[in-house]
Order: structure tokens, then sequence, then C-alpha cells
């Protein structure tokens, strides 16, 4: 099984037992399920250990939605926020080298996505030119 494949069988699961706790806390409403957190497509770095994939949540209040980065490690060490920043990132890529993680980065609503460089450690920095 393939990372990717085995990441969103992983992700599957937890959202189903997940969703399977709470629905014998609460009934499943409209409004739950913009509480649910949401992952977008996952990318997995050249040498196979990390996991990168924006996961969105809904802030009812601000009537927005708010996109961070996740990691994950495939042996299961790592599990945190990538990104945590006001901004919205998606579409992650891993440098050739998986040195570096590019994503698009949307600063306010309205605004075009631009392209930005984060070293793995998770320190935001404009990528090169921009």
């Amino acid at each position: 099984m393939s990372s990717k494949s085995l990441l969103f069988s992983i992700a599957a699961l937890c959202g189903v037992l997940h969703s399977a706790s709470l629905s014998a806390k609460q009934a499943f409403s409209i409004e739950r399920s913009w509480q649910l957190q949401r992952i977008g497509n996952p990318v997995v770095s050249p040498d196979g250990r990390t996991i990168v994939a924006p996961v969105a949540r809904i802030d009812m209040e601000a009537d927005k939605s708010l996109v961070d980065l996740y990691l994950w490690h495939t042996d299961g060490s790592v599990e945190r926020a990538f990104t945590t920043n006001a901004s919205n990132e998606a579409s992650p890529a891993f440098s050739p080298d998986g040195r570096w993680l590019a994503a698009g980065m949307q600063r306010s609503s309205g605004a075009l996505p631009r392209p930005i460089g984060l070293p793995r450690l998770g320190r935001t920095r404009p990528a090169p030119g921009r």
C-alpha cells in the first residue's frame, strides 16, 4: 500500500471513529457539519517519510474558511500543524531534494495566492524573488 493510500485510509478511519463517538453525544446537523475539519490532497516527501496536507476548518463567527498545512511522519512519530497563521495555505509541493516545501498563501480575502517557500522546520519565508 502506498503512503498516500495509507494516509487516506488513516484519515478516513479517524474521521469515522471521531464522528461515531460524537454521534452518540449529539445529533448531526448542518451546523455540526461545518465544525468538521476537511483534509485536502496530501503530498508525500521525496524520501517517503513525511506527508503534508492542507486542513480546512470553518470559523462560523467570522464566516470564513481557515486553511493550514499539517505534517505527519509516515512512521507515526509526528503529527502537528506545520503552519498556524491567519492566512490560508494550500497546494503544498516538496522540492526535489525534500528540504523545502512550496505552497500557495492567501493573506486576505479576495487576494490572489502567492507562492511561499517553507523550510521543513516550519518557519515561513517568502519564496525567492517575491
